[in-house]
C-alpha cells in the first residue's frame, strides 16, 4: 500500500479516474445513494486528496477541505476486509 496526497491540479487523468470510480462504487453501488457526488469542492485550491492504493488501484480515499464543508471518506470492500492491525 502506498499513501498519496495531492491537490486537484496534481492528479493525473488516470489517478482522478480511479478515485472517482472508487467514489461511485462506494456511494452509488454499495450504499445505493444516487446523489450528486461531484460538488465542485474537489477543484478548490485548498482541497487535498489523500488515498491509499494497492498496485495503482485506489483502495481508500479522503478529501480534506481548507474551509469547512462536505467531507468524503471511503474505502473499497476489499480494503475494509483487510487486517491492518499489524
Amino acid at each position: 500500500m502506498t499513501l498519496h496526497v495531492a491537490a486537484f491540479d496534481q492528479l493525473s487523468a488516470a489517478t482522478l479516474y480511479g478515485l472517482l470510480r472508487l467514489r461511485m462504487q462506494v456511494f452509488i453501488v454499495e450504499q445505493r445513494c444516487p446523489y450528486q457526488d461531484l460538488d465542485g469542492r474537489d477543484t478548490e485550491p485548498g482541497t487535498r486528496h489523500v488515498w491509499l492504493d494497492d498496485d495503482g488501484s485506489p483502495q481508500a480515499y479522503l478529501r480534506i477541505l481548507a474551509e469547512p464543508g462536505l467531507c468524503v471518506v471511503i474505502m473499497s470492500k476489499t480494503f475494509k476486509s483487510c487486517d491492518l492491525s499489524s
